[in-house]
């Protein structure tokens, strides 16, 4: 099935970005990060650990992996952080990320034979019946056609995942760090996206991402 994620796909996203393995200590603080947590009712750990060498507070999951950006291990929010990514990682949504980064990925590969074909048309060249056929089957199934008209749809769906991932980093005791690290290093390059439904963006206002969060201290408190 295209929802069983690939045996290595983790590994070789994070390779093919350029990560690297975990120091001893990044591994320590990950451990340490990681056993902080209330486990209990998480399925699934990832597997292998990746470090980013950037700058910039974030991390990923594909497959089996789970990918941190350096500077995330010298923050206060490195438990934070890894919450929200089990959040991704307990759910659908790495197989679902997994497939689509295949249909993505034979979009990529024929992209120069479609390119090339729709240049020659364009200067007049006569390709024929047969080939025009052939290329109406290999847009179809690399998913050309596919990946740019659900592209809105997909995003959509990942904003409400994102939504989502942050639920169950409260559900870890993750809320209040959470919001606190989304409000002092994500919020400050939101920028207002117009008609955000018919774009790609994948992730929705850190304004409300923070109300949210905030909304379950609310209620844990409350309860």
């Amino acid at each position: 099935s295209a929802l069983i994620h690939p045996l290595g796909a983790g590994r070789y996203f994070a390779e093919g970005i350029g990560a690297r393995r975990a120091t001893s200590e990044e591994a320590d603080s990950y451990r340490d990060a990681t056993s902080s947590l209330p486990l209990d009712g998480v399925r699934r750990l990832p597997k292998w650990l990746y470090v980013l060498d950037r700058h910039e507070l974030n991390a990923a999951v594909v497959g089996d992996v789970i990918i941190i950006n350096r500077t995330v291990f010298d923050s206060e929010y490195l438990a934070a952080v890894v919450a929200h990514e089990l959040g991704h990682l307990n759910s659908m949504d790495i197989r679902v990320s997994c497939a689509a980064n295949r249909l993505a990925s034979l979009a990529r590969v024929t992209e120069p034979w479609r390119t090339g074909t729709t240049e020659a048309k364009r200067s007049g060249q006569q390709l024929g019946c047969l080939w025009g056929l052939t290329m109406l089957i290999v847009r179809g199934y690399s998913g050309g056609l596919q990946t740019r008209m659900m592209g809105p749809i997909w995003a959509s769906w990942w904003r409400l995942r994102e939504y989502a991932a942050d639920d169950y980093a409260a559900r870890l005791g993750q809320a209040e760090d959470l919001a606190t690290f989304l409000d002092e290093n994500v919020l400050l390059y939101d920028v207002p996206i117009r008609f955000v439904w018919i774009t790609t963006e994948s992730h929705p206002p850190t304004a409300l991402r923070i109300e949210r969060l905030r909304e379950h201290l609310e209620l844990g408190r409350e309860g």
